[in-house]
C-alpha cells in the first residue's frame, strides 16, 4: 500500500493571524529562548537523572541507538521519571513519566525569568550545612526551577515527582546551605546506585562565582565515599559549561552525554517524503511485535543493547499513560519488509529506529516528520527528544526539521 493511501489526520485550520506572531518564512530561524550565560567556574552539576544513559529504562552503559546515517537514520529519546530516565545515546525504551504535580503545561520548556536578589552565601564558605525536610519540599522545587530557568534542560526535571526518584530514595543522605535570609541556596544528595553511590546537586544561580558550587561537589563526593564502595556516579540535568569545568577540576570525566532538543509545533507543517511504495501502519496490540523486530534489529549492533525480551519492551511502551498509539508508526519497504518505527508519546518523539539495510532512504526523516505531523493536527503545542552528543548525523536531522537546543543532560565518573 502506498503511503498516500494511508488515511492521515486532517490538516489544522491556520490559526489567526496575530501582528505579534507573524509565521515565519520557510526555513527561517525560530527564536527561542536561550539558557542564561554561565555565572562561574564552581556552577553545580545541576540537577538528577540516573546512574547511566539508558532512556525510559534501567541505566546500563552503552548506546543501543544507531547512528545516523545520510539517509536519516535517527535516534530520539525522552527521559522516565521514575527510578530510572530514560538517556543513553539518545533513545532506549520506555517508562511512564508521572504527570507534572503543580507546572502548567503551558510553561513547561518556557524560560521565564525569576527575579532574585543575590543570597548571602556571597563569600561565606563556612555557612554551615543545612538538613532539608522529607520527601520533595518546595523550597527544593523552588531551587531546581531557578536552575532550570538559568541552565535549560528538561522541564520536568525541576517537577516534584522527578527530583523524587533521587531525593526521596531510600538510603539517600542529603544536605543544604542557606542563606541568611533562610532560604535554600545549594542541595546535594547520595543515594545508592547499582554500580555504587549516585551524586547530584544544585546551586542557586545567584550564588554562584563564589566557591559554593565546589564545597557542595567536595562534600558530596567525601559523602558518598564514606557510604558505599563501587563507582561513583554524578549526574547532571541542565550541564552548563561552568559545571563541566569543575567536575573535570577534580578528576571527574563524562561518561554520557546528551542534547535536549525542543521544536514548537504551533506552525509545524512538514510533509513526509517516503521512499517509493512504502506502507505506513500505527502501533496495535496485533502489530506491537513487528515493531520490537524492527527495534531489535536497528540497535542491537549498538555498543550495551540491553536486548529486552519482545513482552517486557511492549509492556514499556503501552504501559506509559502518555504513549499515542496513532503517533507510533511502522514503515514496510517493497523488497525489505518491516524497515523503520517510530513510537511517541504526550509531547515526545520516544525511539526511532531503521533497520541497516533500510538506511540511506530518508525513512528516519519521514517517520520522525509524519510523527510530528500528527502531533501537531491533533494540538500538541511543542515536542521534544533527547540526542546522544556523539550522533552528528541524528543531530543534524533534528535540526533540519526544525529543533532547537534547550539544555544537555550528562554523567561524570572518575
Amino acid at each position: 500500500m502506498n503511503p498516500a493511501e494511508v488515511p492521515r489526520p486532517p490538516s489544522r485550520p491556520a490559526p489567526e493571524a496575530r501582528p505579534d506572531r507573524l509565521r515565519p518564512e520557510p526555513g527561517a530561524e525560530v527564536p527561542v529562548p536561550r539558557p542564561a550565560p554561565e555565572h562561574g567556574p564552581d556552577v553545580p552539576w545541576a540537577e538528577s537523572g540516573d546512574e547511566a544513559p539508558r532512556p525510559r529504562r534501567a541505566a546500563e552503559g552503552g548506546s543501543d541507538v544507531p547512528r545516523a546515517e545520510s539517509g536519516g537514520q535517527a535516534s530520539a529519546s525522552r527521559p522516565a521519571s521514575d527510578d530510572v530516565p530514560r538517556a543513553e545515546s539518545s533513545g532506549q525504551g520506555s517508562a511512564s513519566r508521572p504527570a507534572p504535580d503543580d507546572v502548567p503545561r503551558a510553561e513547561r520548556g518556557r524560560e521565564v525569568p525569576v527575579p532574585r536578589p543575590r543570597p548571602a552565601a556571597e563569600g561565606r564558605p563556612d555557612l554551615p550545612w543545612a538538613e532539608l525536610g522529607a520527601d520533595v519540599p518546595e523550597e527544593l522545587v523552588r531551587l531546581a526551577r531557578r536552575c532550570l530557568v538559568a541552565d535549560g534542560g528538561l522541564p520536568l526535571a525541576a517537577e516534584p515527582g522527578f527530583l523524587r526518584r533521587r531525593w526521596a530514595a531510600t538510603g539517600a543522605v542529603r544536605f543544604g546551605l542557606r542563606g541568611s535570609s533562610g532560604e535554600l541556596v545549594a542541595a546535594g544528595v547520595v543515594c545508592p546506585g547499582a554500580d555504587g553511590p549516585i551524586v547530584t546537586g544544585l546551586v542557586d544561580p545567584s550564588a554562584r562565582g563564589c566557591g559554593v558550587g565546589g564545597r557542595l561537589l567536595d562534600h558530596s563526593l567525601a559523602t558518598a565515599g564514606s557510604l558505599s564502595r563501587g563507582v561513583v556516579t554524578v549526574e547532571s540535568e541542565s550541564l552548563t559549561a561552568g559545571a563541566a569545568s569543575l567536575l573535570g577540576s577534580r578528576g571527574l570525566r563524562p561518561v554520557f552525554a546528551e542534547d535536549v532538543l525542543w521544536i514548537d509545533l504551533t506552525w509545524f507543517d512538514g510533509r513526509p517524503r517516503w521512499p517509493a511504495g512504502t506502507a505506513v501502519t500505527t502501533w496495535s496490540g496485533e502489530l506491537a511485535e513487528r515493531f520490537f523486530d524492527v527495534y531489535a534489529a536497528a540497535f542491537r549492533s549498538r555498543p550495551g543493547f540491553p536486548a529486552p525480551a519482545a513482552a517486557e519492551w511492549i509492556a514499556e511502551n503501552e504501559g506509559d499513560d502518555e504513549f499515542r498509539p496513532g503517533w507510533s508508526l511502522l514503515a514496510h519497504v517493497p523488497g525489505i519488509g518491516d524497515a523503520g518505527f517510530v513510537t511517541a508519546a504526550a509531547g515526545w518523539i520516544v525511539q526511532v529506529g531503521v533497520i541497516p539495510a533500510a538506511r540511506r532512504r530518508g525513512l528516519a526523516r519521514a517517520l520522525v516528520t509524519e510523527a510530528l505531523h500528527r502531533m501537531a493536527v491533533d494540538g500538541e503545542p511543542e515536542a521534544w527528544l533527547n540526542v546522544n552528543v556523539d550522533n552528528p548525523g541524528a543531530a543534524r536531522l533534528y535540526h533540519e526539521l526544525g529543533f532547537t537546543p534547550r539544555g544537555r543532560r550528562a554523567r561524570y565518573r572518575f
